[in-house]
């Protein structure tokens, strides 16, 4: 699976919430870090109907299947995000898995 495609994954995570652009590519940068890339994957959701523009806000549709999924194992690590020891990793499981994260960065995130 291609960065902007797990990046799009990602944002189908939110379905039905309502969030700033600049939360929206927090969630992105999850996938990549590459600023065109971060911009084709809100190009193509505004295409494919995943996220609707609405004055400064994204509404993310809720209409929109994906089987990503958050798994919680016990670990000593690092976040992935914030790179703060932790020891309750979250993953990310689409295609493969992201992380790990922290609680705090995945709430943040508003990813559970």
């Amino acid at each position: 699976m291609d960065k902007v495609e797990q990046a799009l994954q990602l944002l189908g995570m939110l379905k039905g919430k309502e969030i700033t652009i600049k939360e929206a590519v927090a969630v992105i940068e999850l996938a990549t870090n590459v600023p065109e890339l971060v911009k084709e994957t809100l190009r193509r959701a505004e295409e494919r109907g995943l996220i609707k523009k609405e004055k400064r806000k994204l509404i993310v549709s809720d209409a929109v299947e994906f089987n990503a999924k958050i798994k919680k194992v016990k670990c000593e690590s690092n976040c992935r995000r914030c790179g703060r020891k932790i020891t309750n990793c979250y993953f990310i499981v689409l295609d493969s898995e992201l992380g790990p994260f922290g609680s705090e960065c995945v709430r943040k995130l508003k990813l559970i």
